[in-house]
């Protein structure tokens, strides 16, 4: 659509490729000892994040909508909690705390936040490494709380 510009557009996409890949590396990096961490999400809302750096979730409160999880999911939670050794939870800024606190409250299990959305973060061009890092900041605590 713009010949005259698609040599800028080729070396701009080959530069962004080269920063996400040397992102992914740094996020592998530091997540590397975070393969047997055991946490709960608020949501499934995570799965390339964590198969792309190795990482993986043992549940999530809430499946799929927006719904509060019923008391019969919360027992399920409580009880992979247990199964599992799970040692971190995370909640969501755009969801009601209260549910966690409900389904951990009374154990030792760190809450952190991890928010897909990046409400807190600036906006612009480091937009996507700040959420990216955020999400890993959180799981990495979680492993050095273990």
């Amino acid at each position: 659509m713009d010949p005259d510009n698609a040599a800028h557009y080729r070396a701009n996409a080959a530069q962004g490729q080269q920063e996400l890949e040397a992102l992914e590396q740094d996020l592998k990096e530091r997540l590397a000892n975070s393969e047997q961490t055991r946490f709960i999400v608020f949501h499934d809302a995570y799965q390339y994040f964590e198969k792309a750096l190795g990482v993986t979730a043992a549940g999530a409160i809430s499946i799929g909508d927006a719904s509060s999880p019923s008391p019969r999911r919360i027992e399920t939670i409580q009880q992979l909690v247990d199964a599992e050794g799970v040692t971190c939870v995370f909640s969501e800024p755009q969801f009601n705390p209260q549910i966690v606190d409900t389904v951990f409250g009374d154990t030792d299990v760190y809450i952190g936040v991890m928010d897909p959305l990046g409400v807190g973060l600036t906006l612009g061009a480091g937009l996507y490494d700040a959420l990216l890092n955020q999400m890993a900041d959180e799981i990495q605590h979680c492993t050095d709380t273990m």
